[in-house]
């Protein structure tokens, strides 16, 4: 969901980089580093700059101490006293002045040095060590993919049937299809004005990070509930790609003379568990819950109790 585009803050040859594509990184990790010898060398600078002001600003310190002792005893007067002042106050100025300039010198050295600000993954990389790197070029394109958004182009006629939170079946044919549960995360208010279409967003846990940026997924979405719909388990669902992975095909195994049968349905809506078939089975059937994904058309099939190895249930009717 979150990505991140990092270049560097300022210009430099980069020196290393320590982020290959598709690798994961963390909050804080070195993701670039850039030349810093003379940014060390203007540091160093600095700090000379520094030691001398600090020098200068005690040799005033000790003179005011001592013009102050002799105007005490009428040996000068007044005028040379505010003279050593003002030397005083002016070294403590150049003091403050060279302090910040050392600041200013670390800062541009930190700077050269880039880090990943979360922890995600490298999903493209634009440079390589040797290049010379400028501000306002991104590098390196980090995404947290814990949780991943899924945009769907819902029509204008149905999104105000849609609340965040509604639960979404969805299926992604490049990774055989296999059912997952997401939600929906974002319902925008503002339609694509050629389409007349809302991209709601529908977020997914990415716990193995098999789901990729780009990924072509199917999602079903629950847009009404209607009288008498045959409703089953979600995963008495198999979902089963097609030849070319672009779509997917719905099947459920019934028990039909014993054997099972491989029945291909359309699959509508989910909701809290089940799934709404539109087509393809009819009520009272009897539908293999257990063990469906292991079964092949035609395998003998034995019916027992709930607690036994196999078991079928009977697609139910759902009413408002």
């Amino acid at each position: 969901r979150r990505t991140v585009r990092i270049g560097v803050d300022l210009p430099g040859r980069v020196t290393k980089l320590k982020a290959a594509l598709g690798e994961s990184v963390t909050k804080g990790q070195i993701l670039i580093e850039q030349d810093t010898r003379t940014a060390v060398a203007q540091l160093a600078q600095a700090k000379a700059a520094v030691a001398q002001a600090k020098t200068s600003m005690s040799f005033a310190s000790n003179q005011f101490k001592r013009t102050r002792r002799l105007a005490k005893s009428n040996i000068v007067d007044q005028a040379r006293l505010d003279q050593a002042r003002l030397g005083l106050d002016q070294s403590k100025a150049a003091l403050r002045l060279a302090e910040a300039g050392q600041q200013v010198a670390q800062s541009q050295l930190d700077r050269l040095t880039t880090y990943s600000p979360l922890n995600g993954t490298v999903l493209r990389r634009a440079t390589e060590a040797g290049e010379v790197a400028a501000p306002g070029v991104p590098l390196i394109d980090i995404g947290d993919l814990s949780v991943v958004h899924l945009v769907v182009e819902v029509p204008e006629r149905h999104i105000a049937t849609l609340q965040v939170g509604d639960a979404v079946q969805i299926s992604v044919p490049a990774l055989g299809g296999q059912g997952r549960v997401g939600k929906i995360a974002v319902v925008p208010h503002r339609a694509d004005t050629r389409t007349r279409t809302f991209a709601v967003e529908v977020a997914m846990d990415n716990p193995k990070a098999d789901l990729r940026v780009g990924m072509m997924a199917k999602a079903n979405i629950v847009l009404s509930r209607a009288d008498n719909q045959v409703v089953v388990p979600l995963d008495a669902v198999i979902d089963v790609p097609t030849a070319n992975l672009s779509e997917v095909t719905n099947v459920v195994f019934v028990v039909k003379n014993n054997q099972a049968t491989r029945v291909v349905v359309e699959a509508g809506a989910m909701e809290q568990g089940s799934i709404v078939i539109n087509s393809g089975l009819t009520e009272g059937e009897q539908l293999i819950v257990v063990g469906q994904r292991r079964v092949v058309h035609g395998d003998k099939v034995k019916i027992v109790t709930p607690a036994g190895a196999v078991s079928s249930t009977k697609p139910s009717k759902a009413s408002r």
